[in-house]
């Protein structure tokens, strides 16, 4: 337990484990930079405390700590991604390295020593302004390194390649700067040339770490949070180390056995070599044990907590599976279709909703086990539906007939599915219930057919205006024109009757027109609260002698305390004499002569509607009635069953429009050969502001 708590807190405080790195290569490159920048000022101020760490010790040379310099800004310069400058600069240092080490190899002089600054230190120097050797070979490696990072950045392994160099850099500084502690010059210098100085060796010690880490951070960081050539980074720095040491020592022990002679000699420098390499070995074949120790343990650690994601994850899904099982059971029985399933080869009801029992009256126990095709009042319909299941899959019906328990006939639409329940092919079936929506469409079609009407009179008034308005001056002037040629004729002229009969027959126009214009006008007259009783009486007044002619018999029932409407009068009086007119030539039709049966009623009765006040004005006739074919029309202009001296057309429509206006309603009742009822509905208070305008 201790040791998965011990490798969890390990992973997570390598979480920025590459942030980390970046930031050490960074500083690297500022220090080597900064170690750079000083022993160039210390070379240009003539300050030998800024070039050599004490007056015995080997100075730092002008072009090692031009190197340092650029070396420092190349490490700063490749993490900011500014590869091409970096590269540059890597390249000045490799060819200052590699120069140098070319002069040393072939003993020539390529006037890079003093190039820069004439050199007046010279402590352990063999050429004056010439770097070590081994500092021209850490920078030719500092150098390749950069260039190589610059030119590959992609490559696969490039990362490897950086670390081992850096690896080297690193164990190159390391066995100089100890030999300055061991007081072995043979580790800081070789032979007689430029021996490395102590401060030098700390420099490579840095920029050496500066490309491991920089390694490091290219390689991608694995649940070990070790870099993965990290085993290789230190067999390479222990083998660096023993052979530099190796090689110190052997040189040290032989210019003791020539002073002293070997029995002097107190070192056995094969033992050394030995030692180091083993030692060496060993240290990373243990760093290669313990990454492997924590990979292990890591996949480990991962395993367990994928098992037990996947664990919890099951265990969700079983929670869902019960609470969706939940949602569904609640959806399915509260839903307000009715929703059952059966069997689809016995058609046998397995499970239905309690919409199911509300919309066709039986109970739940009553219907398990219940053929679903009983619900059906289309027997052979409903079969076929069943089998286009069974074949297709599914199936949608609109508009089939079904019979509730007390053997109420109702519309439904039905969507029937094939689906699977566990191991059990089912039928799923969904039945609405549509008798609203049924109901909601002939309402629609009632008012569609009510407003094709608005239309129709809208249409036709405006037509009617403008005819109205251009035959209404000449037809005045033929009237007048045949009263004058009826009065300048003498009264035996036979053109008298001709005359006579031209203006009968323009006062028939006029008539027309009037009623035209009427019916087109937006009228705008006052009104004012009135008497339904006036109403009627001054209508009766102008039809009564008629009336009386044609042997008709006028019922009247008004009562005396109805309440007086707003409404202006002279059209609600124009809408009853056309009432009144076309129930006395259906009675004339019916009954051209005396007839107890021959009546014409007026009836008014207030009632209420939608908490509004309304009068009910009823005229009915005993006569002809109007045929089912016509009924739709008799209220569109110009039609008349009427012949075309007897009638225009006009007197429904208008009647109509004018009812319309007063925000009333115009209904009529016929049955053919036996009675025509129209009832004129108008509100007591029609929201009008008495004497409107």
């Amino acid at each position: 337990m201790s040791v998965e708590i011990d490798v969890k807190s390990s992973l997570k405080t390598m979480r920025h484990f590459k942030i980390s790195l970046t930031q050490l290569v960074v500083t690297a490159g500022i220090v080597s930079f900064i170690l750079g920048t000083v022993v160039l000022l210390g070379w240009y101020s003539h300050n030998p405390r800024l070039i050599q760490i004490n007056s015995i010790f080997v100075p730092m040379q002008y072009n090692t700590a031009l190197c340092f310099f650029l070396s420092g800004a190349v490490l700063i310069l490749l993490q900011i991604k500014r590869k091409n400058i970096s590269g540059l600069l890597g390249s000045v240092v490799l060819l200052i390295g590699l120069i140098t080490l070319l002069e040393y190899i072939f003993g020539i002089d390529l006037f890079l020593d003093q190039l820069f600054m004439e050199h007046y230190i010279t402590v352990h120097t063999s050429t004056p302004g010439r770097m070590a050797p081994n500092t021209a070979l850490c920078f030719t490696l500092t150098g390749f390194a950069a260039l190589y990072y610059a030119l590959f950045y992609r490559q696969r392994n490039m990362s490897a390649t950086i670390g081992i160099v850096g690896a080297l850099i690193f164990g190159l500084g390391l066995v100089a700067f100890t030999g300055y502690f061991l007081n072995m010059e043979a580790a800081y210098g070789w032979g007689k040339l430029t021996r490395m100085a102590i401060h030098t060796a700390a420099g490579f010690i840095i920029i050496g770490f500066g490309y491991i880490f920089l390694s490091w951070s290219l390689d991608k960081v694995t649940t070990s949070n070790l870099p993965r050539w990290l085993p290789l980074h230190v067999l390479i720095v222990g083998l660096t180390f023993t052979i530099s040491i190796w090689q110190a020592f052997h040189v040290h022990e032989m210019k003791i056995t020539a002073l002293f002679g070997s029995e002097f000699a107190s070192f056995s420098d094969e033992g050394i070599l030995m030692f180091g390499v083993l030692m060496s070995v060993a240290l990373a074949i243990s760093i290669k044990m313990i990454m492997i120790a924590r990979l292990r343990i890591a996949e480990a650690l991962e395993a367990n907590k994928l098992y037990r994601e996947e664990f919890e994850e099951r265990q969700r899904a079983e929670d869902e599976l019960r609470e969706s099982e939940e949602k569904y059971r609640t959806l399915f029985e509260r839903e307000s279709d009715a929703i059952f399933i059966s069997d689809p080869d016995t058609f046998k009801i397995i499970e239905a909703n309690e919409a199911t029992s509300i919309m066709y009256g039986y109970d739940k126990d009553e219907l398990i086990g219940m053929s679903c095709l009983k619900f059906s009042a289309e027997a052979e319909r409903s079969t076929d539906a069943s089998e286009r299941i069974r074949e297709d899959g599914k199936v949608s019906v609109q508009h089939r007939l079904h019979r509730k328990k007390d053997g109420t006939i109702f519309p439904v639409d039905i969507n029937g599915y094939a689906i699977t329940l566990g191991d059990n092919k089912v039928m799923f079936a969904v039945s609405k219930d549509i008798s609203e929506r049924i109901q909601a469409e002939e309402d629609r079609k009632k008012l569609e057919i009510h407003m094709r009407q608005q239309q129709k009179l809208e249409s036709i008034g405006t037509l009617a205006s403008g005819i109205a308005h251009e035959i209404n001056n000449p037809i005045n002037g033929i009237m007048n024109y045949a009263q004058l040629i009826n009065d300048r004729l003498d009264q035996d002229s036979p053109l008298k009757e001709f005359a006579i009969e031209i203006g009968k027959e323009t006062e028939r126009v006029a008539v027309i027109v009037r009623n035209l214009l009427t019916f087109s006008r937006d009228e705008k007259e006052t009104h004012s609260p009135a008497d339904i009783q006036d109403i009627v009486d001054d209508t009766i007044s102008l039809v009564q002698t008629i009336i009386r002619h044609d042997q008709i018999t006028l019922e009247l029932d008004i009562p005396d305390d109805l309440p007086k409407i707003r409404c202006r009068s002279q059209q609600i009086q124009q809408v009853l004499m056309n009432l009144l007119t076309n129930a006395r030539d259906a009675l004339n039709e019916r009954y051209p002569e005396f007839d107890e049966d021959k009546i014409m009623s007026i009836k008014v009765r207030p009632f209420e509607k939608d908490n509004i006040e309304w009068i009910r004005m009823t005229v009915e006739d005993h006569g002809v009635g109007i045929k089912d074919d016509i009924r739709d029309r008799i209220f569109d202009p110009f039609f008349t069953t009427k012949d075309r001296t007897k009638g225009t057309g006009l007197g429904l429509s208008i009647s109509y429009g004018i009812i319309e206006d007063h925000n009333g309603e115009m209904q009529v009742e016929s049955e053919p050969g036996q009675y025509t009822c129209f009832h004129v509905d108008l509100r007591v208070n029609n929201d009008w502001t008495v004497e409107k305008s």
